[in-house]
């Protein structure tokens, strides 16, 4: 599925990739496409949604609707977003890549086990293995929060084994304008080939480590 957030790229590509972080992020109706799926139903949640009113972390999804990780008035109130839970929902895959920038990090779901979070060290270290430039894993283990976010939805949801994919690094970035014309250029590279070179095998590596594994949800059951 080449883009999720058509509204968002739409307008980018209008506004010559100038705007504010809202502006080129979200989607007609202001909302943070990957904070709007619903939060797993799995023991204690940390939920963020539940938490509205007492403390937020808004950078990982806020419940105002001014900024830019607005989860929207409720889960699956975007029809995008609505559209991708039914479809994960209908196919049950068994691994699933989702391609961001900016970070080169790899971003895997919130867990609640151990055994989860060692399976995902596992297959990010075969995704890292097979990069030239090597990303990092961002994994917060019983410290992380569910959000909103794709990559818990269709773990916990689905059984998925799934994981978010932040190309194009912070350095990468800087070394290409100290100062960038828009906000677009700091997130995106001028040539996107390198850092295709550099993150397709890692994709393909993750994808066949997971189909190594047994789905997560049979597989912890």
């Amino acid at each position: 599925m080449p883009c999720v957030n058509v509204d968002g790229f739409a307008r980018t590509v209008a506004a010559g990739g100038r705007g504010t972080l809202k502006e080129l992020r979200c989607n007609e109706h202001g909302v943070d496409l990957n904070r709007n799926f619903p939060l797993p139903t799995v023991g204690d949640a940390g939920s963020l949604w539940a938490l509205v009113g007492k403390r937020e972390l808004t950078v990982a999804g806020s419940s105002d609707s001014a900024r830019a990780t607005w989860r929207g008035p409720a889960p699956l109130s975007e029809p995008e977003a609505k559209a991708l839970h039914d479809f994960a929902l209908a196919e049950r895959f068994h691994a699933a890549v989702s391609l961001h920038s900016f970070m080169g990090t790899f971003i895997p779901p919130c867990v609640r086990t151990r055994e989860e979070a060692r399976s995902y060290r596992t297959l990010v270290a075969a995704a890292r293995h097979a990069q030239r430039r090597r990303y990092h894993r961002l994994q917060w283990g019983f410290f992380d929060l569910f959000t909103g976010e794709l990559e818990d939805f269709l773990h916990h949801e689905t059984g998925t084994w799934a994981v978010t994919l932040e190309c194009f690094t912070l350095w990468q970035s800087w070394r290409q304008h100290v100062i960038a014309p828009t906000l677009f250029a700091r997130f995106n590279p001028a040539d996107p080939a390198p850092v295709v070179d550099n993150d397709a095998p890692a994709v393909i590596a993750f994808l066949l480590a997971a189909l190594a594994q047994p789905h997560p949800r049979r597989r912890l059951r």
